[in-house]
């Protein structure tokens, strides 16, 4: 048996690297490595696959965000409330602009922030919201914005969603702000660090492309803020232009092996699959299981062996996360002792499996296997 990676990304290579190869081939023979066509191009086209009116590409999924946050003015004494059970970045923008994290706890099944969580966080000092499309399944932005009322914006962070919808709302292009991120581990992905801003609001668009080159004023061209180099290289934007091509049939493959993973999983005892909300459209970009106690042994315990049993079989997996943010040392204080009881759980069981679009059958049918035999283990 073979080497199972978390994310196949020699196979990704296999399969579309002539193509990126060109792509940036033709960027080398130009010359035109900063802010070149393909960032243009790939600006108008990520915008018509979310229904977005604006799209402003950036150097990471963490600018995105904090961009973002910079546009709306976001500072000192303002309060941003978001999910403790996500990446750090989803927290650490608001921190680094000298705001308050509020934190709020998630649904136990989903792991998304709710709306009528999110309005009874609010206060007077309430700036922005935001929601994290956690796992692949975006969250519920126009619930929350209908929840908090137009005064307060929310950012939807789709760092692991694009694609995904929610009914017939798209990841990314549904609330005031959305961000992503190109991470090479996510579903569209590119070769290094980047990411994406979205808006249908003109004002915040013009604001955003200002902010991503030092403040420079796209029409008089005077330093007119105080900005930052947040800019996606021209290589990574031609890549993405060859990866959003093949983007659909990527997700459909993903969302099969997902549809394989919940049927292999429905007779093993104590391990909980993924959770789409009904009118979700999941992409998936990571398949994360919860494994529970049993009569013998702690959550933490089971998990455990079934971490013993990937390493020594050579399969990839992730904990995301094993601690919420709220139990990150630079984050503890945001919290205010206050506990959040569903990300604590989750953090406890949570382990996620392979998932790319190019996972076989039988390479599933191992882990499963795998899985099946280390919690076996620990009734014995």
């Amino acid at each position: 048996m073979g080497a199972i990676p978390l994310v196949d990304l020699r196979r990704e290579n296999e399969v579309l690297g002539q193509e990126m190869r060109s792509a940036v081939s033709g960027v080398m023979d130009r010359g035109e490595y900063i802010m070149g066509r393909e960032v243009r191009e790939l600006e108008e086209k990520l915008k018509k696959y979310c229904g977005a009116s604006h799209c402003i590409c950036v150097s990471s999924g963490t600018d995105a965000l904090l961009l973002a946050l910079m546009a709306l003015g976001v500072g000192e004494n303002d309060e941003v409330i978001t999910s403790p059970f996500s990446w750090v970045s989803s927290a650490e923008v608001i921190a680094f602009l000298g705001a308050k994290v509020v934190f709020v706890d998630v649904n136990p099944e989903t792991y998304l922030i709710e709306p009528e969580a999110v309005k009874a966080a609010v206060t007077p000092r309430t700036k922005a919201v935001i929601p994290v499309s956690i796992f692949g399944q975006m969250a519920d932005v126009v619930g929350i914005q209908d929840a908090v009322g137009s005064s307060i914006p929310v950012i939807e962070d789709g760092a692991q969603s694009f694609g995904a919808r929610r009914g017939e709302l798209s990841s990314c292009g549904s609330s005031v702000i959305g961000t992503t991120s190109f991470f090479p581990t996510k579903p569209l992905a590119c070769c290094g660090d980047g990411g994406a801003v979205f808006t249908s609001d003109g004002t915040i668009a013009a604001t955003i492309r200002s902010l991503r080159v030092h403040g420079k004023d796209g029409v008089t061209k005077l330093f007119s803020s105080v900005g930052m180099n947040a800019r996606l290289d021209t290589m990574q934007a031609a890549i993405l232009l060859v990866k959003l091509k093949h983007l659909d049939s990527m997700l459909e493959k993903r969302v099969l092996a997902a549809q394989r993973y919940a049927e292999m999983l429905e007779d093993v005892e104590g391990v909980k699959a993924p959770v789409a909300t009904a009118s979700a459209k999941h992409v998936y970009a990571v398949y994360t299981i919860r494994i529970g106690k049993s009569a013998n042994q702690s959550a933490e315990e089971r998990r455990e062996r079934v971490r013993q049993g990937f390493l020594q079989n050579e399969i990839g997996f992730a904990i995301y996360y094993d601690r919420s943010i709220h139990q990150q040392p630079a984050y503890a204080a945001f919290a205010s002792g206050r506990t959040f009881p569903s990300c604590e759980e989750a953090s406890d069981e949570v382990i996620s499996l392979p998932i790319h679009p190019w996972l076989t059958y039988d390479d599933q049918v191992t882990i499963v296997s795998v899985l099946k035999t280390a919690l076996d283990s620990c009734e014995t």
